[in-house]
């Protein structure tokens, strides 16, 4: 039976010591002048200033591929009266949203099957990749981010480490559209992480 191919970008589901993950999100603010709609579960990068109050760092949705970090993780958006059913920040408005910036999370992530990884994926690396467009994610506003199936290799400047194939019932590893918890290991608050787990320099 094929997976389902229903990306939803990167989701938050334990910490590296077994733990589940305990909820915990930094509040950033994103621009009106972000260029594409920002969506739960999209990797975003820290803009390298605050909103008005310069408490809350802004982010936009990173850049993918080869050595492009990751702070983090959206994982929701701060209800605004003036936006009560719009759950992603579109490029003409200006949102609070709450990101998982732990680097020793893990998350899932579903392959966008531009290759079949299989098992012999697990322990490699992987970037990630815009699968659907910004502007086409309807359903349920998701991010339409995914990884990117057909450069997996062990290349620690690639953005994330396949840890291992996703324990979801009717996950079938061995074929596309497969879902796998992945470690960010191009994340801007450590050293990268390359193949096998091991710590960069």
């Amino acid at each position: 039976m094929a997976n389902v191919d229903k990306p939803f970008g990167l989701r938050p589901v334990k910490h590296l010591n077994g733990l589940p993950w305990n909820g915990q999100t930094q509040k950033c603010y994103i621009p009106y002048t972000a260029s594409v709609r920002v969506h739960i579960g999209d990797a975003v990068i820290r803009g390298g200033t605050a909103d008005a109050s310069g408490i809350y760092p802004t982010v936009t949705v990173a850049t993918m591929g080869d050595a492009a970090q990751i702070y983090g993780v959206v994982t929701g958006f701060e209800v605004d009266s003036s936006y009560m059913n719009q759950t992603y920040q579109s490029d003409d408005t200006s949102r609070y949203c709450y990101v998982c910036i732990d680097p020793d999370v893990i998350f899932q992530i579903q392959d966008d099957g531009a290759a079949v990884i299989g098992i012999a994926g697990v322990g490699l690396n992987a970037n990630v990749v815009q699968d659907i467009a910004s502007t086409a994610v309807t359903n349920p506003f998701l991010s339409g981010q995914a990884l990117r199936a057909d450069t997996v290799a062990g290349n620690a400047s690639f953005q994330l480490l396949i840890l291992n194939a996703a324990p979801i019932e009717g996950n079938d590893a061995t074929i596309a559209h497969a879902v796998w918890e992945v470690l960010i290991s191009q994340h801007q608050l450590r050293t990268f992480v390359t193949t096998f787990g091991l710590l960069g320099t």
